[in-house]
């Protein structure tokens, strides 16, 4: 039986967090950043530090999330990058 290393793990979260994105494009620049949870969007931030305020939505001990985030350059092409996450509370 092969264990998993601690690394592949999800990371923790207790509480509220800010979600930072770092994101640059240095021939036409960042027009904006989206932040989605579990597929759906909760936010977007159009200057740098491009961030998202995470707060409590229900009351979940425990519960497995999906972050994504999405750059989008002033010429319409995108970046995207994803996290997994347990959360609790």
């Amino acid at each position: 039986r092969k264990i998993l290393p601690r690394f592949i793990r999800p990371a923790l979260i207790i509480g509220s967090i800010t979600i930072e994105a770092n994101a640059t494009d240095e021939d036409s620049g960042i027009e904006k950043v989206e932040f989605y949870i579990n597929g759906k969007l909760k936010g977007n931030d159009t200057s740098a530090p491009y961030t998202f305020e995470w707060k409590r939505d229900r009351i979940r001990l425990i519960h497995i999330f999906f972050i994504k985030v999405v750059a989008y350059d002033t010429t319409g092409e995108t970046a995207i990058d994803r996290m997994i996450v347990r959360k609790f509370l």
